[in-house]
This record gives C-alpha cells, sequence and structure tokens, in this order.
C-alpha cells in the first residue's frame, strides 16, 4: 500500500493546481490520472486574462510561448440573435494548444515534486478513521493508497463526486465542436455567437486556431448540440467563413449550475464539483482556482472541506447567478446583452 498526504484524481488543470499547492505547503501528493501522459479532454484552448492572473499569483507560474496557438491572442467578438455584432472593446483572450498547456502544466507539478499515476482508474474509497482508502486500477491490478486528503479533479463525469454523492442530481450539458480547414475574411477573434434559440440553444462560437478554425456549440442535449453545430457552421458561412475540410469531430460535457464542494476530508475541484460557467462554457480558470484553494485548504486540516468551501464559495455564487441568467436567456435578452455588452468601455 502507498502511503501519502494527499492523492488527486485527474491531471488536469484543477488536480495539477491541487498538487502544485499542496506541495508547496509541504504535503506530499500523489495525483491518480486515468489517461496516456499526452491526453488531453477536447477543448476550446481558450484562457482569459483572470486564469493567467491565477497562474501567477496562485501558481507562481508564467504560461510560456510552447503552449501558445496561432494566433495568440484573440479579440472577444459576439453575435446576436439579430445578427448585430462587433468586438469587445479592451478584452483580450490567449489562444492555447490545450494538450500542450497540460503537458506543461503537469511538468511543473514533476518539478515540485509530484507523482502521477498514469493510465489508473479510480475504483474506490472508503474512510478509515482519519484516513481515506483509495483503490485504483492499473495495468488491469487493483492498487491500494492511503491518504490524509482525497481531492476530486476527475472532470464532469467524475468517479470521485458519483461515489461521493451518489444520489445527487448533477446538471451536465454537452458541446459538440468540429475541427474545419477553411478560410474567410474573419478577425482574430474568439466568435461568441448567441443566435435565436433555435440555432444555439445554448451558444455557438467559432475559433481560429493554427491553420484550422473550431466551430461548436452547447446545447441541452447530444443530439441538439450536433444539430445546433450544423446552424452554427451555415450562420458562419453567411459571415464569410469558408470551411473547406473537415478534420475532426469530437464531444464532451460541462457541468451547467450545480455545484458540490465534498464533505469531510474529500472536495471536488474544477468540472467535478460542478465549476464552470455556464454561459460560456470557460472551466480553465475555474479548475486552477478551485485546485489551488482546495490544496490552500489543507492547512487547516481539521476543516479542510469546510475551509474550502468557504474559499471557494463566491465562485460558487457566481456560478449560480450565471446558470439563472442562462436558463432565462431567451432571443430577446440574447439581443439586449449583446448590444449592452458592445457598447461597454472595460
Amino acid at each position: 500500500m502507498m502511503l501519502c498526504d494527499v492523492v488527486v484524481v485527474g491531471a488536469g488543470p484543477a488536480g495539477v493546481a491541487a498538487a502544485i499547492k499542496s506541495a508547496e505547503s509541504g504535503y506530499s501528493a500523489i495525483v491518480v490520472e486515468k489517461g496516456d501522459k499526452p491526453s488531453a479532454k477536447p477543448c476550446g484552448g481558450i484562457l482569459t486574462t483572470a486564469c493567467m492572473d491565477v497562474l501567477s499569483c496562485e501558481l507562481g507560474l508564467s504560461l510560456p510561448e510552447k503552449v501558445l496557438s496561432s494566433p495568440a491572442s484573440l479579440g472577444l467578438f459576439y453575435v446576436s440573435p439579430s445578427g448585430y455584432g462587433g468586438k469587445l472593446r479592451n478584452y483580450r483572450l490567449i489562444n492555447v494548444d490545450r494538450s500542450a498547456f497540460n503537458e506543461w502544466l503537469r511538468s511543473e507539478a514533476d518539478d515540485r515534486g509530484v507523482k502521477v499515476m498514469y493510465n489508473a482508474r479510480l475504483v474506490g474509497f472508503e474512510h478509515y478513521r482519519r484516513e481515506v482508502l483509495v483503490k485504483v486500477k492499473r495495468g488491469g491490478k487493483v492498487e491500494r493508497l492511503a491518504a490524509r486528503f482525497l481531492i476530486g479533479a476527475d472532470g464532469a463525469l467524475s468517479k470521485t463526486r458519483m461515489l461521493l454523492h451518489q444520489d445527487a442530481c448533477f446538471k451536465l450539458a454537452p458541446v459538440v465542436q468540429e475541427h474545419w480547414e477553411g478560410d474567410g475574411s474573419l478577425e482574430d477573434c474568439f466568435y461568441m455567437l448567441l443566435l435565436g434559440a433555435s440555432v444555439t440553444p445554448l451558444y455557438g462560437y467559432l475559433i481560429p486556431k493554427g491553420s484550422a478554425f473550431i466551430v461548436g456549440a452547447g446545447a441541452p442535449t447530444l443530439r441538439e448540440a450536433k444539430a445546433s453545430v450544423s446552424r452554427v457552421k451555415e450562420s458562419l458561412e453567411g459571415m464569410g467563413f469558408k470551411p473547406r475540410r473537415l478534420l475532426r469531430r469530437e464531444h464532451w460535457f460541462i457541468p451547467h449550475g450545480t455545484v458540490l464542494h465534498g464533505g469531510g476530508n474529500v472536495v471536488l475541484t474544477g468540472d467535478a464539483g460542478g465549476f464552470c460557467n455556464p454561459f460560456s462554457g470557460e472551466g480553465v480558470r475555474f479548475a486552477l482556482e478551485t485546485g489551488a484553494a482546495a490544496g490552500r485548504a489543507l492547512e487547516d486540516e481539521d476543516n479542510f472541506s469546510e475551509t474550502y468551501r468557504q474559499e471557494v464559495e463566491e465562485l460558487a455564487s457566481l456560478i449560480r447567478v450565471l446558470s439563472h441568467f442562462t436558463t432565462n436567456l431567451d432571443d430577446e435578452a440574447r439581443e439586449k446583452f449583446v448590444r449592452r455588452e458592445l457598447r461597454r468601455i472595460l
């Protein structure tokens, strides 16, 4: 049986942030990752300036050029149901290669002495006295780890959350995106498409990514999301985008308004706990911020989960507000939102 202070399930941004912060506080951490070293979930790969602040201030990290995609910097371009649109003033987004970004984060954790067990799936866990006994399956064998704390950072379909909150109703929304070779007279922007609800039940988007473009859409069901991507592509063609060849299609799920913190000596971070912007699908900033918060909360060992809950309550409150806003966003409200945003000077 392997012994450590903290077991982190998931080696995405939330898990790596939690492990780095744990190591910084003097706690030994083992990260359990179900995938291979280069693995990364489907993602648009867009970071906000707030996300950069978390990397710098919380984790002491500076984003290297090697993880940037092209163009490295993007504006934010809104389009309303009527077709009215424009670029938000004084606003910048960072365009990254998500696989390279994940690999860089993991190398930073490795430099800090964090051990990552790849190709290892969480099977279960149980409490024994003041410890958590964690079972993982690797190479066809079940291995056991004993830790003082468990941090779930294993995504929207989190096994940690399912085991901890077996009866909880956790809302998810599917996102479908396609990678296209194409061209057109488009600005270097992340295009946020708040078209009519019959076109984009939640939202659609276009992202220039290297020599290709990503077209995506979120919707209440997977069937609707697939149909929405086709309608979004048609709308983009009317804006000058010319898709030439489909490179690949992928889908995943994002939390959509439910937040669960965990309890006792087990907490949930990032998508596993529902920390994702239901309006835009932004998750990396929330993942890094909640992961770092979990690492900080270790310093209050006797009140670990309660301290963590307090640390992330502001984020949880923001998600609840955004969830209510998104649920009530009909076409009239979308139109007003876009026009109001484009009048703002940030």
